[in-house]
């Protein structure tokens, strides 16, 4: 148990920078104290996170999808598992293009594009954070890796 923190440099948000996120994994939260809260993202609203678990699905064009179900059923499981603002930790992710991103690598976290909190990731984009399952299992989170998807391209 423990937490994990995402610090966002929105000065890379609208370039497609590897570097744009610093995550920080604090195991011993014994000692930690409330600390005012400062606003240095200044177009970000602040926003209550509250965890649900939800069915986290394949891609409707993933090699899977396409040698599980039959063709006429691909449509009905392309709208059960298209969704907006999907906002997650861990699951698969909803990528907007395909994606190299190598078979080791994990969603760590995923943002949507969101105005009403001021999220804004390109052409109504999303921003994916990556971690390898070595990286996962040793809580190393300095080699995240970061990529914005947006329908510019």
């Amino acid at each position: 148990i423990g937490f994990l923190y995402f610090f966002l440099n929105d000065q890379f948000l609208q370039e497609k920078y590897q570097d744009m996120i610093k995550v920080v994994y604090v195991q011993n939260i014994d000692n930690l104290e409330v600390a005012p809260f400062k606003m240095v993202l200044k177009d970000v609203k602040p926003s209550k996170i509250n965890f649900t678990k939800i069915l986290s699905l394949p891609e409707y064009d993933s090699q899977w999808v396409q040698n599980t179900f039959r063709p006429y059923e691909i449509d009905g499981y392309f709208k059960l598992s298209n969704a907006e603002n999907v906002h997650k930790i861990f699951g698969y992710p909803d990528t907007i293009e395909e994606c190299q991103n190598g078979n080791n690598q994990i969603l760590l976290l995923q943002l949507d594009t969101d105005e009403q909190l001021g999220l804004i990731f390109g052409n109504n984009g999303r921003l994916f954070v990556y971690i390898s399952e070595e990286d996962l299992h040793c809580q190393n989170f300095s080699n995240v890796m970061t990529m914005i998807q947006d329908y510019n391209n």
